[in-house]
């Protein structure tokens, strides 16, 4: 099975609800335990709607922009052999 990986935290009902979804679709597939492999990288949305309310548009931009490299960071990692695997943190 593959890893699939899905941006999420525009609001935790919506990612929850993909999470359920996919899963869903993973299980009615598979039967069983069977549950989808998945990445989720969650923004934190009270940062980036403040940022907007403000009107610094260009950090919010780069808010989601650093959630994207985050989240590429994790699928290469997944990739990765696991001796070479370590998060820079």
């Amino acid at each position: 099975m593959r890893t699939i990986g899905i941006l999420g935290g525009m609001s935790w009902e919506s990612t929850a609800k993909y999470y359920q979804i996919i899963n869903n679709v993973v299980y009615k597939r598979l039967g069983g335990l069977n549950s989808a492999r998945m990445i989720i990288y969650s923004f934190n949305f009270d940062q980036i709607s403040k940022l907007q309310k403000k009107g610094s548009w260009t950090a919010a931009g780069e808010e989601l922009a650093r959630g994207r490299l985050i989240f590429r960071f994790l699928i290469l990692q997944k990739s990765m052999p696991a001796g070479l695997r370590k998060l820079p943190c």
